[in-house]
């Protein structure tokens, strides 16, 4: 009786153990990774002062994640467009999810003027919640330097 609980204890640890290492390669264990898979096109178009940015970042959800190439925390400074007023409450600092892969973050550092376009999404259970995202499947998205727009 006591071999089978020490075995059931063990068997228990090394479950948890796994599911926080290995989350990645155990989705059944824990949040499933997402993908954004609605081609749409951009709702909101901003312009800020980047504050932070962090790469490879994972962003949880309910139930799930997104792992974006990049998240730019932006002190948004105007709105410049929206097709959502009533979604969109001007946000003073506003994530944005740099979903593009294969485009290098090399123009982008704390500090500087940048315009944003993308898809501002309000809902609270996803990985992509209170986030403006700008990836390949968002049509014209962009996360643009000021200064290349001049």
């Amino acid at each position: 009786m006591v071999i089978v609980a020490a075995a059931i204890l063990v068997s228990a640890s090394c479950a948890v153990i796994y599911r926080d290492v290995l989350e990645d390669a155990f989705p059944l264990w824990g949040p499933r990774s997402t993908e954004w898979i609605m081609k749409t096109d951009p709702n909101l178009k901003v312009r800020g002062i980047i504050e932070e940015i962090k790469l490879n970042h994972r962003k949880d959800g309910f139930g799930s994640y997104h792992r974006f190439p990049a998240v730019i925390l932006l002190n948004e400074t105007e709105t410049l467009w929206t097709s959502a007023p009533l979604m969109w409450e001007n946000q003073t600092r506003v994530m944005v999810g740099y979903d593009y892969r294969d485009v290098g973050l090399h123009n982008f550092s704390v500090g500087i003027p940048v315009e944003v376009s993308g898809y501002w999404f309000p809902r609270l259970d996803s990985s992509y919640s209170n986030m403006i995202v700008a990836g390949p499947l968002i049509y014209g998205s962009y996360v643009k330097p000021l200064s290349s727009l001049s």
